[in-house]
């Protein structure tokens, strides 16, 4: 799908700019990348992350030991998470991804170690997370951190419902909702937060199958404490 739009725009471009023939074929080279480039880049990006995280972290933890000091470390990481994302790189998007997951999850860890919360409290995280989430989603990122965001925004929302009549409201609410979009797509499609739209619906489709098998309480509670085979 990608390199057949790929290969309308360029026709477009050939026909507006009155590209040759050796340009067209210059254009279109440039436009595919083979998928194992890709995965080396992306691994790459990964191993430089977690070199650069564990080089950052370490020091920074042994010199700060207080939890609002710890905190800034993880501020730091989504803020340059936001600009790597900016250089609209592969390497650079995959770089982002990684410190933006790290420092959203070293917030929301030193959140609940402030607060001391037990396995039956994470309301208040998960509104942190939300919030967190919601506004990352919303600025420029790549497409699988906009997804990610997406999702870790719908988990945080069903978890501060919680379990019960409010949960399968949810979920049948994200359904519904999901389809309407989808079915709406002409719509939104050329909307200047296609992006985000995007993101939110594929995520609530995701979400809405599977949580719908754990609207009942009884189930979520099976599963959690791994008793799917009673669960089902």
């Amino acid at each position: 799908m990608k390199q057949l739009w790929s290969g309308v725009l360029l026709d477009q471009l050939q026909e507006k700019l009155s590209l040759d023939a050796t340009q067209h074929d210059r254009l279109l080279a440039g436009t595919q990348s083979p998928w194992w480039l890709s995965a080396l880049l992306g691994l790459a990006a990964w191993l430089a992350s977690i070199l650069f995280i564990v080089t950052l972290l370490g020091p920074w933890f042994v010199l700060v030991d207080d939890i609002p000091g710890r905190a800034v470390a993880g501020v730091m990481l989504i803020v340059l998470a936001l600009w790597m994302f900016r250089r609209q790189q592969v390497f650079a998007s995959q770089v982002g991804l990684v410190f933006s997951l790290t420092g959203q999850g070293m917030l929301i860890f030193l959140l609940g170690e402030y607060l001391d919360t037990e396995l039956d409290s994470w309301r208040p995280l998960a509104v942190f997370s939300l919030l967190v989430s919601g506004i990352l989603l919303w600025l420029p990122s790549s497409f699988l951190h906009r997804h990610l965001c997406a999702l870790l925004t719908l988990i945080s929302l069903a978890v501060l419902i919680g379990t019960g009549i409010g949960f399968a409201i949810y979920c049948v609410a994200l359904a519904v909702i999901t389809c309407m979009l989808w079915l709406q797509r002409r719509h939104w499609v050329n909307h200047p937060y296609s992006a985000q739209i995007r993101a939110l619906t594929d995520a609530g489709t995701l979400i809405s199958l599977i949580m719908v098998m754990l609207a009942r309480e009884d189930m979520l509670d099976q599963s959690l404490e791994l008793n799917l085979p009673e669960a089902a």
